[in-house]
């Protein structure tokens, strides 16, 4: 929030000023008290603080001098009040000396500053309005700066500007606005003051109406009342049923007067008389008693009527004015919340030049220039959510050296009764002999062979083993690849289709998902390529915009007209083009339409196919159930979405996450080839 204006700030001096100069007279007059002194400084303090939050607030400021000298004897004051004991007498000629020098300069500049106008531009208006709903160019000044005080919570109430008479309705609105909004105001500078503005502008046409209204209302009792002025007590009584029906007869009257009630009383009195002479007297006097309290009467009935009827019509247009007030205010912090991050996830400055504060330095007149987004704000969070971001996966190798235990196994041979015959042998084991050893034994002339053999252990056996089964265990170092998956955003090219098809919901469907998907690219630093196309194309290119007003020509560009009639085929010659550059040779492409269009010419169909063997997916949204299926044919995946239908708005919502996942698979199968 900005400081308190150099104008209220010199009127405050002003006040100082003129306190000062009445305890100059009193001290001069024989007040030579501590306590007068202690007032002087105190008031000198206050000045001093005054004229140099003046000097911050505006350049032209109090000259040098002047402010110097009044610098000087506050910081005199204020260093040393409450530290030692003040020779008054020379303290105060000092003090005197050097205030009264400066004095009629400074008057002269305090009142320069107190004759500006607003710096805002609605404030300035209503200051140099030459209407007197409220008075003098003096007056509204006080107005405003009592209302910009309001709306400051900082300011002690003590220390608020108070409101003029005659400004009950500027005052009464600002009580009543709803203090829930104050600190979000604090925080938007420019947003409170269109609030201020929105305040003063209401009261001033509001009041010029209702006084208008309540003229016309009562004009006919008005009229009544300076005609009954206009009459002596003895020309009323003369007609007196005749203004009592008139009167009577009013619209705007509530409570009737009777003259019946009254003559009768009259005449009751008047017949305890007995002198004529007498009676004639008391009459004249009781009639012309009774007309002046009638006429006194039905002026404060009249008056007291028409205030209840401005009031409550006051009233009325208040709570619908602050309805709509609160619903700007709403709409604005709704805004705010949806174009976040093209202010706040991008870095300072990407999209608007703005500090940490989005839209602080805003106000209402940014509702009206993006007024599509606020119309669909639920689609546009929907879309947001869903077409997040498309990501691939690239493989980084890592080279790590890794302790490891090891564990291995061995066999041993060993013999065995049983086992797999694994050659021959000699032994005497008589178990594994072949047959034609033992057939020796059968034989008279070779059986003393046999035996030799055997206590030579000679004889041909079978050799059987049996592997036993060992393991051990070992410690070793050794260095490995390690594969890592890391997302990196890619680009994508987005066709939209601006036909006359698309007109109506269909056409802010695609608006909304243009810019929700836009937006998702833009926050994940994506680079980001837009075609509209009907019979011809139009191209954006996010990447190239000038950062301080990419989110403005990305609105004016969705913001186009939707006419003429389908061909999809430039818009994907285009999307083909852009797939040979460097910064769009990896992009994913998606076309949002309705697709009631033609069929793709044969030799795009075949490049697009040519795309998706190197990796690069085509994805449509279709809107709405009456697309060319031969045209969505070409497409790695076609989402339907149907405004219309829940369920279809459903399974849109799925489709669009099962993608995300799909896409990643087929993603990482194109890299590993």
């Amino acid at each position: 929030m900005k400081h308190t204006s150099s104008r209220k700030l010199a009127t405050q001096s002003l006040e100082i000023v003129d306190r000062l100069k009445k305890l100059i007279e009193n001290f001069d007059g024989g007040e030579k008290s501590e306590t007068t002194f202690d007032s002087i400084k105190n008031k000198t303090i206050e000045l001093g603080n005054s004229l140099k939050e003046i000097n911050k607030n505006d350049s032209r400021g109090i000259p040098h001098k002047a402010y110097d000298t009044i610098h000087e004897l506050r910081n005199r004051f204020a260093h040393r009040k409450g530290t030692e004991n003040f020779d008054i007498t020379t303290d105060y000629s000092i003090w005197k000396q050097k205030f009264t020098k400066v004095l009629p300069t400074l008057e002269k500049r305090l009142n320069q500053l107190t004759s500006t106008y607003s710096k805002n531009t609605s404030k300035r208006r209503f200051e140099k309005s030459l209407t007197q709903t409220f008075g003098s160019e003096e007056t509204k000044k006080r107005i405003v700066d009592a209302l910009e005080d309001s709306f400051d919570d900082n300011i002690p109430d003590a220390n608020k500007s108070k409101y003029p008479t005659g400004s009950d309705i500027v005052k009464d609105t600002a009580e009543q606005f709803d203090k829930r909004y104050n600190q979000y105001l604090f925080s938007h500078e420019e947003l409170s003051e269109d609030v201020q503005s929105e305040i003063l502008k209401w009261s001033e046409e509001t009041k010029e109406g209702v006084e208008f209204e309540c003229s016309k209302q009562f004009a006919s009792e008005k009229i009544f009342l300076d005609k009954l002025e206009s009459l002596s007590p003895s020309e009323f009584f003369k007609n007196v049923s005749l203004f009592e029906k008139e009167y009577n007869d009013l619209n705007t009257v509530e409570r009737f007067f009777s003259m019946t009630k009254y003559l009768k009383s009259l005449n009751g009195d008047l017949d305890k008389i007995e002198s004529a002479e007498e009676k004639e007297k008391k009459k004249k006097t009781y009639q012309n008693s009774y007309f002046y309290a009638l006429i006194k009467s039905l002026k404060e009935s009249y008056h007291t009527r028409r205030s209840e009827f401005e009031q409550k019509s006051i009233d009325n247009l208040r709570k619908k004015f602050l309805e709509e007030l609160y619903k700007k205010i709403e709409n604005f912090q709704k805004l705010e919340q949806l174009l976040r991050p093209f202010v706040c996830d991008l870095g300072h400055g990407y999209l608007w030049d703005l500090s940490s504060s989005p839209f602080r330095n805003l106000g209402f007149d940014v509702l009206a220039k993006y007024s599509m987004l606020l119309n669909k704000d639920h689609a546009l969070q929907e879309f947001a959510e869903l077409l997040g971001r498309q990501s691939v996966t690239s493989k980084e190798v890592e080279k790590k050296l890794i302790e490891e235990t090891v564990i291995s196994s061995t066999y041993h041979p060993k013999n065995a009764q049983h086992g797999n015959i694994v050659g021959f042998e000699y032994s005497n084991d008589i178990n594994r002999v072949v047959p034609s050893e033992t057939g020796l034994m059968n034989d008279p002339e070779l059986e003393d062979l046999f035996y030799l053999k055997f206590a030579e252990k000679r004889l041909l056996s079978y050799s059987y083993s049996d592997n036993e089964h060992y393991t051990y265990s070992e410690t070793r170092r050794k260095e490995i690849e390690e594969s890592k998956e890391k997302d990196i955003t890619g680009p994508i090219i987005i066709c939209v289709d601006t036909s006359g098809s698309m007109h109506g919901t269909p056409e802010q469907t695609a608006k909304v998902a243009t810019l929700a998907i836009a937006k998702s690219a833009l926050k994940s630093h994506r680079k980001c390529y837009l075609i509209s196309f009907s019979t011809d194309i139009e191209t954006l290119d996010l990447s190239k915009l000038n950062k301080s007003n990419t989110l403005d020509t990305l609105v004016k560009f969705l913001n186009k007209s939707f006419n003429g009639g389908t061909d999809a085929a430039p818009a994907l010659s285009e999307s083909l083009n852009q797939l040979k550059t460097e910064n769009y040779k990896n992009a994913d492409v998606l076309m949002i339409s309705d697709f009631v269009m033609a069929n793709i010419p044969q030799h795009l169909s075949d490049a697009i196919k040519e795309e998706q063997t190197k990796g690069t997916s085509f994805y449509s949204i279709v809107i709405g159930e009456s697309a060319n299926k031969s045209t969505i044919e070409s497409f790695d995946e076609n989402i339907i979405y149907n405004p219309y239908n829940e369920l279809s708005r459903q399974e849109f919502h799925r489709k669009i996450r099962e993608l995300s996942t799909r896409k990643k698979g087929k993603r990482e199968r194109n890299i590993s080839a």
